[in-house]
């Protein structure tokens, strides 16, 4: 896996995944600062949809933005409480499109 805040692939879409870390025993503060702050997201990054394990240790969070630099935005808000690694994706149908050429 890439470095904590790296791109591990670039695609052409806009669509990125953001898998964050929590810190140990930092659960109940994260969702403390969402519920005051939101998510505390810069224009242009959308939230689209996220999953957290039954542990609380790690939190798979789909975002949409044109920037990836928007990412460092939003990371720097929470990077006292868990650190990020921000990888691109595409859905199966533009993977199975991208990839159909070579079947």
């Amino acid at each position: 896996m890439g470095k904590s805040n790296e791109v591990v692939a670039e695609v052409e879409i806009n669509a990125l995944h953001g898998h964050r870390i929590f810190n140990a025993g930092a659960a109940v503060d994260i969702y403390r600062r969402a519920h005051d702050y939101g998510r505390q997201l810069p224009p242009g990054l959308e939230y689209v949809d996220s999953w957290v394990d039954l542990d609380y240790f790690r939190c798979f969070q789909l975002m949409r933005t044109d920037d990836r630099a928007l990412f460092d935005v939003w990371i720097k808000a929470w990077s006292d409480l868990g650190h990020f690694e921000i990888i691109s994706v595409r859905t199966s149908a533009e993977a199975a499109q991208h990839i159909a050429d070579k079947l």
